[in-house]
């Protein structure tokens, strides 16, 4: 059997498609942790007033800032 009608016939087996599913799988949680991140940071900064008496807020208003993206 070639390696092509193997991919056709039982594609779960293909190391290739198993090394794109992970790396499609770990970039998505990374996008996801990011989008997470800068969510409830902007969130924090944007109710500042409010959690001021709380906790202090600039450490978390830096990191908003100073992320790479």
């Amino acid at each position: 059997m070639t390696a092509w009608q193997q991919w056709l016939q039982h594609p779960e087996r293909s190391s290739v498609r198993n090394a794109f599913f992970q790396i499609h799988l770990m970039v998505g949680a990374g996008a996801a942790a990011y989008i997470l991140l800068m969510s409830m940071s902007g969130s924090a900064i944007v109710y500042l007033n409010a959690l001021s008496s709380r906790f202090s807020v600039q450490r978390l208003v830096k990191l908003h800032q100073n992320l790479p993206f």
